[in-house]
């Protein structure tokens, strides 16, 4: 992927850390009273409550500290253009603009693979959100 003219290349963090992760998205939504109602997800709807949902749950995992430790250590073999994914490659200014597209690239490639498996018995689910994801 590319990333202001730089290649973001992304290495999935260890077992251990992704599930940090996940557990930690999990509880900053739930702390926070979110809940996307996936079955009403559709292409016409998402301009309506869905997409306020999603940015709620955006907003609330954004400003949680353990999801955002979870999001380094699992970046920590990350690498964009030839500069770790690390807090001191935003310490720049020009680059904090790529901060929650870096990290959105973090939360699929380590979280997609524990749903793949589940998402194919219900394919109708997992249609609308491949739909989504393409969407970004």
């Amino acid at each position: 992927m590319n990333i202001g003219g730089k290649e973001l290349k992304i290495t999935i963090a260890s077992f251990d850390e992704a599930m940090d992760l996940k557990r930690a998205i999990g509880k900053s939504l739930l702390s926070n009273g979110i809940n996307i109602d996936l079955d009403n997800i559709s292409e016409d709807n998402l301009k309506n409550d869905s997409v306020m949902g999603i940015l709620k749950a955006i907003i609330s995992v954004g400003i949680s500290k353990e999801v955002e430790t979870c999001l380094f250590n699992c970046g920590a073999r990350c690498i964009i253009g030839v500069e770790k994914v690390d807090k001191d490659f935003f310490e720049k200014p020009e680059n904090r603009q790529w901060y929650y597209q870096i990290m959105l690239e973090i939360i699929k490639a380590n979280l997609l693979p524990f749903f793949s498996g589940l998402l194919s018995g219900f394919s109708g689910l997992q249609k609308k959100i491949g739909s989504i994801l393409k969407q970004k």
